[in-house]
């Protein structure tokens, strides 16, 4: 990781204005520069492509680089779409995504309930399928009480099984005693893309809280957790906390969320989307021009922006920072920016290399976490 950590320390934004093709290591940069799309997909991305032909000879760095990457813990690269196994009542309003999802967490959360003999559970998203599907007790705890008047009006026909939905926030400095009484039955707990801090607190409760039999969590946004304040986030065991380089920083922590499945079908598509990186990282260098301090900022999302000219993108990108419109675009400039799109893609596709790797280390902190707690990761807790 440490090795590596100048593919984590920049935003892709920045790759003209911190010149970041040059920090790759110099025997790269020859062999990288001119791939196809395709082919950065064959031979970068995808460790499972068999017909691999290489337009030239690759330093072994690299080559060993790759092996190395791709032999960590692989993501699912199969993107399930609807899934049929649930009924049309647990598939309406939830994205296709999402409905693979909620099936094998649900049936997951039901055998957990079994083996630990508790029938009571604590959670956020299934709560319609495990109620209804699954006959378990749902209570579905969610800190917008607009979503949960909306779910409240939504629920199926009241029943025996119907889930409570409280409004309520789970806050990550507060102890169990004030997330839950202390007369509360056992419960199971889960929590389906627990967001940044959240997937850790549900861990610190598991802990801590003798009424919690057992706990999935599969979390999200690890941009959003807390690194620099107690509790944190990240490092949560002493273990990962001692290890020199543990630190991630943001944007690692932003790149772990990303799926490499879907960005590979864009460049095998040879998709016009991609163009949105170099645009971007041109802007922000036209940006830092005239504005050495405004750096990264936001712009929220330009409509098919991969379908404008790079003067009209910039435009509309300048105004959403409070710049002229009309600011002098140097053409040239623009011209040699443009001509190192693939540099960018490469750049971007070498660091997505490595989000398995980051969320790999998040993951194992927090099974060493509870194992340092006096916990072994059995069938009652699942990530």
């Amino acid at each position: 990781m440490s090795s590596d950590g100048l593919l984590f320390v920049f935003a892709l934004q920045e790759f003209f204005t911190e010149d970041l093709w040059s920090t790759l290591p110099c025997s790269w940069q020859p062999v990288l520069k001119d791939l196809s799309y395709p082919q950065i997909a064959d031979l970068l991305l995808d460790a499972t492509h068999g017909d691999r032909r290489y337009p030239s000879v690759w330093p072994l760095s690299l080559l060993a680089f790759l092996c190395h990457v791709v032999s960590m813990p692989e993501e699912f690269c199969v993107n399930h779409s609807q899934s049929s196994l649930l009924g049309h009542i647990f598939r309406k309003h939830v994205k296709p995504k999402k409905q693979h999802e909620i099936r094998k967490l649900g049936v997951l959360v039901k055998d957990i309930c079994e083996q630990t003999e508790c029938s009571r559970v604590v959670d956020g998203h299934l709560t319609r399928f495990m109620s209804f599907g699954l006959g378990l007790s749902v209570t579905a705890i969610e800190a917008d009480h607009n979503l949960v008047s909306m779910k409240c009006s939504s629920q199926l026909p009241t029943s025996q099984s119907s889930p409570c939905h409280v409004a309520g926030w789970v806050n990550p400095n507060a102890s169990w005693e004030d997330f839950l009484n202390p007369q509360a039955e056992d419960f199971v707990l889960t929590g389906l893309h627990a967001c940044g801090d959240l997937s850790t607190t549900l861990l610190r409760h598991f802990v801590k809280c003798p009424h919690v039999r057992g706990i999935t969590s599969v979390a999200c946004c690890y941009m959003k957790i807390t690194t620099r304040e107690n509790p944190f986030g990240y490092p949560m065991s002493s273990w990962v906390r001692g290890l020199p380089g543990h630190p991630l920083s943001y944007k690692a922590r932003e790149g772990a969320c990303h799926a490499i499945e879907d960005y590979v079908r864009r460049l095998r598509e040879d998709s016009q989307l991609l163009r949105t990186h170099c645009y971007r990282a041109m802007l922000e260098a036209f940006i830092r021009n005239v504005r050495p301090d405004l750096r990264r900022a936001g712009i929220q999302t330009i409509k098919k922006a991969h379908l404008l000219p790079f003067a009209e993108y910039a435009r509309l990108g300048l105004v959403r920072v409070g710049l002229p419109a009309m600011l002098p675009l140097d053409a040239e400039r623009m011209e040699t920016m443009l001509d190192q799109q693939v540099r960018v893609v490469v750049y971007f596709s070498l660091s997505m290399l490595l989000a398995p790797v980051v969320e790999t280390l998040v993951l194992l902190d927090r099974m060493i976490y509870l194992q340092e707690n006096g916990d072994t990761v059995t069938p009652r807790h699942w990530f």
